[in-house]
């Protein structure tokens, strides 16, 4: 985890993290974080996912099979009950310290591979292959292989909608990096002002201003083939902005306006899945024909001005 440069007592970075989240309520802190898990966290969570594995394990074998059926008949086990699941947590908890006294030697957990070397064979020459591109489908239907060409077609379509994108500089070059460089500082300078404008103090002003230029990852475009529509194959642009100069501040600016959209807006619902639920819940006349209307806007976040 990063954190802000704070030139005069050289902090620990997770000390920092830690006292300016302290004040922050939780579901503030679930909205806020905006880095990926540190080397320590994914240690932390080795015992869990050999949990995972070894219930998955064990739920294949007869005898916990029956464990879980007597389980069910018996709300309120007596103790010769809990007795008869002792060798069972014995076994497990004696695969966990083997597994951790593992993680601990060689710094990595070991993996049983449910696919055949064939098969890993032949995904490993899909993945080198430069025809064929990799990628996650729209609304997160799974994951798709396309075309190369399609895609870097599909992407140049994308980004020559002069309204929308224009280029700004190569970096593969040192002017550009430079330029680029610049840029990102001229923009924690602009999130800098705007807090000390508007006086925001505390931790939500650490907050905005924590993750600084030589901090910050670029956020980088890219395709998800929306499969779940007709004609022909197009896809949706995203950039991953998940540690960039003003993320905090996008989410906490969400965060702020949700109860406002819910009072203006109380058509809005949360995704597809929700409104789902909320026919289902419907109770109609069944004696009568009714009719559900759907549209759709095209590219309707590129659509929106960016200068307010």
């Amino acid at each position: 985890m990063k954190c802000g440069i704070y030139p005069s007592c050289q902090p620990n970075p997770e000390s920092v993290k830690s006292s300016l989240l302290s004040h922050v309520s939780e579901k503030e802190q679930r909205l806020l974080r905006t880095f990926k898990p540190t080397k320590l966290e994914c240690l932390q969570n080795v015992p869990r996912a050999f949990f995972r594995s070894a219930y998955q394990q064990r739920d294949r074998q007869p005898e916990h099979s029956e464990m879980k059926r007597r389980a069910r008949e018996n709300p309120k086990p007596s103790r010769q009950f809990l007795a008869d699941f002792q060798p069972w947590i014995d076994g497990v908890m004696s695969d966990v310290e083997r597994a951790l006294s593992r993680v601990a030697r060689t710094g990595q957990l070991q993996h049983k591979h449910v696919l055949s070397k064939s098969q890993m064979e032949m995904l490993h020459e899909l993945k080198n292959d430069p025809d064929v591109k990799i990628t996650t489908a729209d609304k997160n239907l799974g994951i798709v292989l396309v075309n190369t060409t399609w895609y870097e077609k599909e992407m140049k379509r994308q980004l020559d909608v002069a309204d929308t994108y224009r280029v700004f500089c190569d970096t593969s070059t040192e002017e550009g990096r430079l330029a680029l460089n610049a840029r990102m500082k001229s923009i924690h300078q602009e999130v800098v002002t705007f807090v000390a404008n508007h006086k925001i103090t505390g931790n939500i002003g650490d907050l905005l201003t924590m993750v600084t230029p030589d901090q910050a990852t670029v956020p980088m475009l890219r395709l998800h083939p929306k499969i779940h529509k007709r004609g022909p194959l197009k896809g949706r642009a995203i950039a991953g902005a998940y540690n960039w100069i003003t993320t905090v501040a996008a989410k906490l600016l969400h965060y702020l306006l949700q109860p406002y959209l819910e009072q203006l807006a109380p058509t809005c619902v949360a995704s597809s899945a929700s409104v789902i639920q909320m026919v289902e819940q419907l109770k109609l006349d069944t004696s009568k024909e009714y009719t559900m209307i759907c549209a759709d806007v095209e590219a309707l976040y590129p659509s929106l001005p960016i200068q307010c």
